[in-house]
């Protein structure tokens, strides 16, 4: 127990970016069958949302060399942007607990998501030689993905993910799988190539 407390940042990501995809694969098998066990639901939100979050903090320290002194303060887009994560993933469940009027307490918190989205993208741009090309690219895919379904959904009200007929939500699971694996086999590749 005492190692979770002491672990370096190489390991915390590492094991946060594999929880990101446990939720994420648990997520499409769910859209797959079509079940909902609530209680394993708002776990696995949990896991999801303090993944990302991490790997996206720890963007900061892995491409630190690669911002330039011009763009220090871009640094901090990443701890906001984690931040936004953590933060929003703790709203939804806390929503998600209310049983008497849920749409009361309905606060949307999908428009964080864009800015989620733009440091994707732009960690795609920053990688280069940090984060092997092919999660570069898979990220690049999922966050232009995040970021026009995002936008949709905050600009015009059209949730693409729901509002679509089945046939063509399968498309988006090749975006999904590309912002899973670019996202978090990327994170987890690069730190284990961070000393090498």
């Amino acid at each position: 127990m005492k190692s979770v407390f002491v672990a370096t940042e190489k390991d915390d990501v590492r094991g946060s970016a594999l929880a990101f995809i446990v939720a994420n694969i648990y997520y499409i098998v769910q859209g797959f069958a079509g079940f909902e066990i609530t209680p394993l639901d708002r776990v696995v939100d949990f896991m999801w949302g303090l993944g990302l979050a991490a790997i996206i903090l720890s963007y900061a320290t892995l491409l630190k060399d690669k911002i330039s002194p011009y763009g220090e303060n871009f640094k901090y887009g990443y701890y906001m942007a984690g931040i936004l994560v953590i933060g929003s993933t703790l709203i939804d469940l806390g929503q998600a607990m209310v049983h008497s009027d849920p749409e009361a307490y309905a606060i949307d918190t999908s428009p964080t998501f864009l800015v989620v989205a733009w440091m994707i993208i732009s960690t795609y741009y920053l990688s280069e030689g940090v984060i092997d090309n092919l999660y570069r690219y898979l990220m690049l895919l999922g966050g232009v993905f995040g970021l026009i379904t995002t936008s949709a959904n905050v600009f015009f009200g059209y949730d693409a993910l729901t509002e679509l007929p089945e046939v063509f939500q399968f498309v988006f699971l090749i975006p999904w799988l590309g912002f899973t694996f670019g996202v978090g086999l990327g994170a987890i590749t690069a730190w284990g190539n961070k000393d090498k």
